[in-house]
């Protein structure tokens, strides 16, 4: 029989139980932590940790402003996609009439046959498969710059004393303006805008071959032509123009024709007398 309860006493007593603990603070706080995440985590939208990220796509050649020298032109771009999903491009090209085109390629880049002097702009769209990005607009000119032809032949030969005229007769496939410039010449040689070389040998010249080394340049291409001058010897005044020969030649005229004259009236005179 268990024994008589004792005035007083409670249950939990008579059977051997101890009242709970009470929670500290420190775990109350946390149980609230762990409640408020939980409570989080259900209440955000399903799927939005897992969601696709779009991709990047970047611009590579011609740079936005740029000028090429070239009528074919490689188009480069670069794309990638966060989530590594593969990418498909889609191109948008204008250059002027006939030359508007959009491309659908799985590649990074493209190659147009484009003219001269032309301005071009374009742009590329990359897509995952859920999401599209689209590039800014860049654009390039095209401009071929082809260097000047020289045509005419030097004259390589001068005297001393005389005028040296050697016109530059040369042309520029761009039609660009031309500009003539001597890098290497003799003493006194010059050069005039339209490219006409100008010179007049000295007497300490005479004998002696000089280099000539002239450019014809359109701002940015240039062609050189280089010769060699010979300038002849300086030619003595008696074989040229030392006049005492025909003079002494002309006063021995002069003095046969007055003996013979002299002669013819002496005698004359004689006969007469």
């Amino acid at each position: 029989m268990p024994a008589a309860a004792r005035p007083g006493a409670t249950l939990s007593q008579d059977i051997g139980l101890r009242p709970p603990a009470p929670f500290s603070r420190a775990s109350t706080f946390g149980a609230l932590f762990v409640l408020a995440t939980i409570c989080i985590s259900q209440a955000a939208p399903v799927g939005t940790a897992g969601a696709a990220r779009a991709p990047d796509i970047f611009l590579l050649s011609p740079m936005n402003g740029s000028t090429v020298n070239t009528t074919t032109v490689e188009l480069k771009w670069t794309g990638q996609d966060p989530d590594g999903d593969p990418l498909a491009f889609v191109l948008e090209f204008t250059g002027g009439a006939g030359y508007n085109l959009t491309r659908r390629t799985g590649a990074r880049n493209w190659t147009v046959e484009l003219l001269d002097r032309m301005v071009c702009t374009w742009r590329v769209i990359a897509s995952d498969g859920s999401s599209n990005v689209t590039s800014p607009w860049s654009n390039f000119t095209v401009r071929v710059n082809r260097p000047p032809v020289i045509h005419s032949v030097p004259v390589l030969e001068a005297k001393p004393g005389k005028a040296y005229v050697y016109q530059v007769v040369a042309t520029d496939p761009d039609s660009d303006a031309l500009r003539y410039f001597l890098t290497e010449m003799p003493g006194g040689m010059g050069i005039a805008r339209g490219g006409r070389v100008l010179w007049v040998p000295s007497a300490g010249q005479a004998g002696k071959a000089f280099r000539v080394v002239l450019t014809v340049g359109d701002g940015e291409l240039e062609e050189r032509q280089e010769f060699m001058i010979k300038v002849g010897k300086a030619q003595t005044p008696a074989a040229e123009e030392n006049p005492a020969p025909w003079i002494a030649a002309g006063l021995g005229v002069v003095l046969v024709v007055g003996i013979a004259v002299v002669w013819v009236l002496w005698k004359g005179k004689r006969g007469r007398g």
